[in-house]
């Protein structure tokens, strides 16, 4: 009946759009929406899309429905090393908003696998290897999609993980920060990361891998004063589930003007009885600049320049450029005075 009407008041619609009238609508388009039998038609255009709207959404519709599925936790001695799923694909029988919702507005949220006590059997000394069937799993992620259908699994209906043996390393942080400084100012002193060792727990045969671990990166912009950051540490292989302690840190990072200064610094000779030099001069003017807040703390002696030994067949050589060696972290080096330095070859 619903449907009989629906078709009843399209043809009307059809009959009303007639194409003089349409073209009328085109030239006197103000002239349509005056008509006396216009809301009459708005109102028989709502009534029949509604009729529409619920007859399509009061059918049952199967839909497949794609769950991420994302591994957490870790036993007493093993760690997840690798997978073969990482997504779960679902066959759903929806109705009404549902079929919106998942077809259109969103995807669901990912699936928090617990592997804590999950059985494993050894395949060797270091890796196990264990399966869980999907079925264990079914109702808790249609609780969590909050499907009231009829639902089954399409692929896949076991899930197969292989693990090895867990380890716990100290490793230092290194912070993924992006600023950019104005002009005029200069870092205070490095980066600074707090605390600045953490505890990794994973599996061995990544852990052994690592140098160090990474902070969350962030974008500070432009660093016009001293901030300082609580940011996540990043997993060091995202899609695996590690324990990381603490989980945070504070990344400080300072700016200040900076000014600029100059160093008298003695040429250091290469530490070798092969390479016996008289230098001339044996010191050099060191252009500088540093933060205004560390000027007071400076010294000369904290800075060394050196160089090298002249080679054997390089006997038309008369002068040696001279190099950095050391400076403090928050100083930087603009220009040495003169670049390079004479020498005789002492007997």
């Amino acid at each position: 009946m619903c449907r009989g009407f629906s078709g009843f008041l399209l043809l009307k619609f059809m009959k009303y759009l007639r194409l003089k009238h349409l073209l009328h609508f085109l030239v006197y388009p103000r002239k349509f929406f005056i008509r006396r039998d216009f809301p009459v038609f708005l109102f028989c255009l709502f009534i029949s899309t509604s009729l529409w709207l619920i007859i399509r959404f009061s059918q049952p519709y199967e839909l497949v429905i794609s769950v991420p599925l994302k591994y957490t936790g870790m036993s007493k001695n093993l760690a997840l090393v690798s997978y073969a799923d990482s997504v779960l694909k679902l066959k759903a029988t929806l109705r009404g908003i549902q079929v919106v919702r998942y077809r259109y507005l969103s995807q669901p949220k990912a699936f928090d696998v617990d592997i804590t006590t999950l059985r494993t059997r050894k395949v060797d000394a270091l890796r196990h290897k264990a399966y869980l069937p999907v079925s264990q799993l079914l109702p808790d992620i249609v609780q969590q999609l909050g499907i009231h259908g009829q639902v089954s699994i399409l692929e896949p209906d076991t899930l197969f993980l292989f693990l090895e043996k867990r380890m716990t390393r100290r490793l230092p942080v290194r912070a993924d920060v992006v600023y950019q400084i104005p002009q005029g100012m200069m870092p205070a002193d490095t980066i600074k990361v707090v605390p600045e060792w953490v505890e990794v727990t994973g599996p061995v045969s990544i852990l052994d891998t690592l140098s160090h671990i990474y902070t969350s990166p962030a974008n500070v912009g432009i660093l016009s004063s001293d901030q300082t950051l609580r940011l996540e540490l990043k997993r060091p292989v995202p899609h695996l589930p590690f324990e990381i302690k603490p989980g945070q840190v504070e990344v400080r990072l300072s700016v200040d003007k900076y000014m600029e200064a100059v160093a008298v610094v003695p040429v250091s000779l290469p530490d070798t009885s092969g390479c016996r030099l008289k230098l001339i001069p044996d010191k050099v003017n060191l252009h500088l600049v540093m933060p205004m807040r560390r000027y007071r703390e400076f010294v000369p002696a904290a800075c060394l320049v050196g160089v090298s030994c002249p080679p054997n067949e390089g006997q038309g050589l008369t002068t040696l450029p001279v190099h950095i060696i050391k400076l403090p972290s928050y100083v930087r080096c603009l220009e040495i005075e003169p670049p390079a330095v004479e020498f005789l070859i002492l007997n």
